[in-house]
């Protein structure tokens, strides 16, 4: 185990004081809620759009616990979204469904070492309603250092864990509630072998992977404002290698439908 590494609670919330533990104490159920749909739909995204048939789709999840700290922003009219230094606290084999179940260490917490995503996404494509759209492309990637619970070595800190671009366009939703929001994307990247081999998959260059972003947080505004915010809530992506898709029927993506209910489930239990 790394001598820098943060001992905290993997399914719990770090302490948090002042003003934005009021505002994190503010969140009612509904927008708990927006959060766990939107991480829903994201990964369904990719589980019904890359494996239609019999494949299981292994899903890393990294958590950000919140409050998280970190900025995002939507700095400039017409511009990108852009995020920096957002705090990413754990990784975990699978989220508890047979058919996200990573092939090694399934459950598995490992601890993120001074881990921080960043990212820039295309230019913004429309502003309405409650909701600002930002075209694909930019960038994702996520910085820091892999603390293994076994004897497994390390990955040290400022490693690139993974890095990719924005796979289609990325939307930030005002919830109406307290000035928050939530952001909500799919990516392509490349993750990190270590990391990957440790669950049981391949990374590296040549094998790309999908994955979901979703991040709550506080900001003033409505579209079409621009706005800053470093009162970051909870976070999540999930991470999935590509995998070559076979023939799907009704009944497999009912299947698949029927396992992110139960992650849903599992959520909220939490």
């Amino acid at each position: 185990m790394s001598p820098g590494a943060l001992h905290k609670d993997p399914r719990g919330a770090r302490h948090a004081s002042g003003q934005v533990l009021s505002r994190l104490e503010g969140l009612t159920m509904a927008m708990k809620r927006a959060v766990r749909f939107s991480c829903a739909v994201t990964l369904a995204a990719i589980v019904l759009g890359v494996a239609a048939g019999a494949q299981a789709v292994p899903v890393l999840d990294f958590v950000m616990n919140p409050p998280t700290n970190g900025l995002i922003k939507y700095a400039t009219l017409g511009g990108p979204l852009t995020g920096a230094g957002i705090e990413v606290d754990f990784v975990f084999g699978g989220l508890g469904t047979p058919e996200t179940a990573t092939p090694l260490n399934n459950g598995v917490a490992a601890t993120c070492v001074s881990c921080t995503l960043s990212f820039t996404t295309g230019n913004l494509v429309s502003a309405a309603g409650n909701q600002w759209i930002f075209d694909d492309g930019g960038n994702i990637t996520l910085m820091g250092g892999i603390d293994f619970p076994d004897g497994t070595p390390d990955v040290p800190a400022g490693t690139t864990l993974f890095t990719g671009s924005w796979s289609s366009n990325v939307s930030v939703t005002d919830l109406g509630l307290l000035n928050a929001k939530l952001q909500g994307g799919v990516f392509t990247d490349i993750q990190n072998a270590a990391l990957s081999a440790f669950y049981g998959l391949q990374g590296g260059p040549g094998f790309d992977w999908d994955g979901a972003f979703n991040l709550s947080f506080f900001a003033l505004g409505t579209p079409p404002d621009t706005f800053f915010s470093t009162v970051l809530g909870s976070g999540d992506i999930t991470n999935s290698p590509q995998l070559v898709p076979e023939p799907g029927t009704l009944i497999l993506l009912g299947t698949a439908l029927l396992g992110l209910g139960a992650w849903g489930r599992r959520r909220q239990q939490q």
